[in-house]
C-alpha cells in the first residue's frame, strides 16, 4: 500500500539587509515549519523570484538601492496578493509608510522592533487569509462557469414586481433584451395575466417563506414559448425567480401524447383514448342525465382489398374514411341550428377496419339514426386505388345509454369497454364492390 506523502512545508523568502535579523527571522519562522530563503536586497530577491514561487515573503522596507515598496510592486507585477502574499517589514510607524505598504501591495506590515513570539503566528495568519481567498476566488470562478452554462434566466425582483438584477441563461430565448428589464416592474414587461401570475407567486414565496412554481406561456415572434418559474425568497423583501424555457419539453410531451392516444396512420383518437373517452362521458351523462350513444363502424369486405390490392393499397381507404368522418359529419351539418346543449361527435379508430363515433347529449334517440345515414352517404363516393374505383360501405352496430344498457362496471383497458350492456341495432349498409 502506498504511503500518504507528508505535507508540503510552506516557503518563505526573507529580504532584509541586515544579516543578524536575517538570521532572528529565520530562526523564528523555522520553528513555525517554514522553509526558508534569504535574500540580501531587492535585486537579488527578484532574482529569487523563479516558478513555483515562495508560499509568502517577508520583506523590509528600508534597504539601500531598491527599496521594500519598489520590491513589493515587482512581485505584485507577477502575482497577485493572494498568491504570492507579502508581509512589510519597517521601522517607520508613520500612518504615511502604513499607506505605502498597503498601496505597493502587501497584505500586512510588521513594525519593528519586533515581537518575535507572535511573528510565526502572523506569518500562519496571512497565510491561511491568502489561502481561503484563493479558495473563496475559485469558488466563484466555478460558480460564475455554472451560471454561464445554465440555460436557465436568473431575476432578483422586490415584492412590488420590480426587476433589481438580471442574468440571460446560456442559449435561451429571452424575452427581454439583457438589462432591459433592471428597474422596471414586471407589469411593464410582461402580459398582464403572465405578470398577474408571477405577482402572486412572489406574495406566497414571500408570505409563506416557500419554493413556488409557476408556469405560463409568452408569444415571440418565433412562436409561443412555454416557460417554469420558480420562486424562492431571498430576505424579507426579494425573491430569486429561476425561469426555464420548456416549449421542447412540452413539445416533446406534446409527441408523447400523440403517440399513446392518437393512431399514427389515421390522426384519430386511438383504443386507448377512446375508452377513456367513453368512460368520462358516461359518468356525465348518468350525473347530467343525458342520453350517449355510440356507433361501431365494421368496414365491409376491407379484408378483400387488403388480399386483392396488398395491405400497403388498405392504407389509403382507412386514411380515406377518417378524413371523410372528421370533415363531412359534424353536428352543424346534421342539426341546421344547433343549441347550446347540442350533441357533439368523438371519432376513434380502434384497429384494423374498425370505427367508433361516440354521441354525447343526444336529446332525440331518433337523431342516431340521422348520423348512420348520414355516415352511409359519407361513405357512398368511389376511392380510387390503383386505377380502380372502390366503394367502402360499413356495418354499423348502435348503443345508447341509458336505454340500452347501464354501467355495471369500470371499462377495461384492454378491449372495447362494457360500460354499456347493449342490445346493439346492427345496420348493414351496402359492400364493398369494386368498380372497373
Amino acid at each position: 500500500m502506498r504511503l500518504a506523502e507528508p505535507p508540503r512545508r510552506p516557503t518563505l523568502l526573507i529580504v532584509d539587509d541586515d544579516h543578524v535579523m536575517r538570521m532572528l527571522e529565520a530562526e523564528t519562522l523555522a520553528q513555525f515549519a517554514f522553509d526558508v530563503r534569504e535574500a540580501a536586497d531587492g535585486e537579488e530577491a527578484l532574482a529569487l523570484l523563479v516558478e513555483p514561487p515562495p508560499d509568502l515573503i517577508l520583506l523590509d522596507v528600508d534597504m539601500p538601492g531598491m527599496s521594500g515598496f519598489d520590491v513589493c510592486r515587482h512581485v505584485r507585477k507577477r502575482w497577485d496578493a493572494t498568491e504570492v502574499p507579502v508581509i512589510m517589514v519597517t521601522g517607520m510607524d508613520d500612518l504615511d509608510s502604513i499607506n505605502q505598504a498597503y498601496e505597493s501591495g502587501a497584505n500586512d506590515f510588521i513594525a519593528k522592533p519586533i515581537n518575535w513570539p507572535i511573528l510565526g503566528h502572523r506569518a500562519r495568519y496571512v497565510l491561511r487569509s491568502a489561502q481561503a481567498a484563493r479558495n473563496l476566488r475559485d469558488l466563484e470562478q466555478k460558480q460564475a462557469a455554472i451560471m454561464r452554462a445554465m440555460p436557465d434566466m436568473i431575476f432578483l425582483l422586490h415584492r412590488d414586481g420590480t426587476y433589481l438584477d438580471h442574468k440571460d441563461g446560456f442559449g435561451t430565448k429571452a424575452f427581454a433584451e439583457s438589462g432591459g428589464v433592471l428597474g422596471r416592474n414586471i407589469a411593464e414587461i410582461l402580459p398582464a395575466d403572465v405578470a398577474t401570475i408571477i405577482g402572486r407567486g412572489i406574495e406566497v414565496a414571500l408570505d409563506r417563506g416557500e419554493l413556488q412554481s409557476t408556469f405560463y406561456e409568452l408569444p415571440l415572434p418565433d412562436g409561443i414559448h412555454h416557460y417554469e418559474a420558480r420562486i424562492a425568497p431571498s430576505g424579507t423583501d426579494t425573491v430569486v425567480a429561476v425561469v426555464r424555457d420548456i416549449t421542447s419539453l412540452k413539445v416533446n410531451e406534446e409527441k408523447i401524447r400523440r403517440l399513446a392516444y392518437f393512431d399514427p396512420l389515421t390522426g384519430m383518437p386511438n383504443r386507448l383514448h377512446f375508452i377513456e373517452r367513453v368512460d368520462r362521458e358516461l359518468l356525465r351523462a348518468r350525473r347530467e342525465n343525458h342520453r350517449l350513444a355510440l356507433l361501431f363502424l365494421d368496414l365491409d369486405g376491407f379484408k378483400r382489398i387488403n388480399d386483392t390490392l396488398g395491405h400497403g393499397a388498405g392504407d389509403f381507404p382507412l386514411q380515406s374514411v377518417a378524413e371523410l368522418l372528421r370533415e363531412k359529419l359534424r353536428a352543424s351539418d346534421i342539426v341546421e341550428r344547433p343549441g347550446p346543449d347540442a350533441f357533439s361527435l368523438h371519432f376513434a379508430r380502434l384497429g384494423g377496419d374498425e370505427f367508433t363515433i361516440v354521441l354525447s347529449d343526444v336529446e332525440d334517440a331518433a337523431m342516431v339514426s340521422l348520423i348512420a345515414q348520414r355516415v352511409q352517404a359519407v361513405l357512398s363516393r368511389p376511392f380510387q386505388i390503383e386505377g380502380k374505383a372502390i366503394t367502402i360501405t360499413a356495418s354499423i352496430g348502435i348503443a345508447v345509454f341509458p336505454e340500452d344498457g347501464a354501467m355495471p362496471r369500470p371499462c377495461s383497458s384492454t378491449r372495447i369497454p362494457r360500460c354499456i350492456t347493449p342490445r346493439p341495432r346492427a345496420v348493414t349498409i351496402g359492400r364493398c364492390t369494386p368498380r372497373h
